[in-house]
């Protein structure tokens, strides 16, 4: 049984006119007609009676209209859906990430699984501040776009989803007397300790800044280094402590010269992925199938 065949006999069936349901699919009266008995044989029984001046269907061929409209609308959905699995695997990913350091959010994790599984998308990684990403969702440059729930400007046309909440922790050497702490305020320290900071993107640094004021500590008065390493170091050799992510305290952290203590629950940074859901491109969509995925297994 063929496409055409059930195409053609709906046609027929609908105009009850060989002339007709022949110029609807664009073949000779003659075709049809050859089409119409194969089908017949196939199915073991007439659709049709025909007479030199009228056309009519069988009881049987009135049973297999909605049996070959059912059909027709499987194969239909059936190709629509291997049309988006085909657009998904050959289309293009747009993608921005905040500015920092670490993880932050495990999207990076999305994006290694997303890749694993749609190895020919192209994918266009780039990292900005939050307004930065949610603009480059406004203006349709980005398909996604990680931003700061807390100081990022969302406007009313897109959507987030909220990723993980990142808890904020403080770096201080492995012998210091508050390593052995679960949780520590940085009212703890000692007003003469030595803050060490590591440069991160401005929704990030921020965080940090408004955590050191917060304590009456003032910014500029850290020590500030490019690299975490190096941060860790100076941790290490008890120059002074830093105030990171959690996320930036898994990287290259040696556990036997420094501690990353939890601090206080307020001190959290969470981000999430908004987009525009009228502009989402198919690529987009499976992107955050594996999100909500990721997120219901850890939930």
């Amino acid at each position: 049984m063929q496409i055409r065949h059930l195409e053609n006999f709906l046609f027929l069936a609908e105009t009850l006119n060989f002339r007709q349901a022949a110029a609807r699919s664009k073949i000779t009266q003659s075709s049809l007609s050859q089409q119409i008995a194969k089908l017949e044989q196939q199915m073991g029984t007439a659709l049709f009676t025909r007479t030199t001046r009228s056309v009519r269907l069988t009881a049987a061929g009135e049973l297999f209209v909605p049996l070959a409209s059912r059909i027709l609308a499987s194969v239909d959905d059936a190709q629509a859906q291997l049309d988006a699995l085909q657009a998904r695997r050959r289309g293009r990913l747009r993608l921005g990430l905040l500015d920092t350091h670490g993880d932050v959010g495990g999207l990076l994790e999305v994006l290694a699984l997303f890749h694993s599984r749609n190895s020919a998308i192209e994918m266009n990684v780039t990292t900005a501040s939050g307004d930065q990403n949610a603009e480059g969702v406004r203006a349709g440059t980005l398909d996604l776009a990680q931003v700061d729930l807390g100081r990022s400007v969302i406007t009313s046309e897109m959507k987030v989803i909220a990723l993980a909440s990142v808890p904020f922790v403080l770096l201080v050497p492995a012998n210091h007397a508050l390593a052995a702490e679960e949780t520590v305020e940085l009212a703890d320290l000692s007003p003469s300790e030595q803050m060490v900071q590591c440069l991160h993107g401005p929704e990030l640094q921020s965080h940090i800044d408004a955590i050191l004021l917060g304590s009456g500590r003032d910014p500029r008065k850290s020590l500030v280094l490019n690299d975490m390493l190096d941060v860790n170091t100076l941790v290490a050799r008890g120059v002074g402590v830093a105030v990171i992510p959690y996320s930036a305290a898994l990287e290259g952290v040696q556990q036997e010269d420094v501690c990353a203590v939890r601090l206080g629950t307020s001190a959290v940074y969470t981000t999430g992925l908004c987009y525009d859901p009228n502009r989402l491109s198919a690529a987009a969509e499976e992107f955050l199938r594996i999100v909500a995925r990721l997120k219901e297994q850890i939930s």
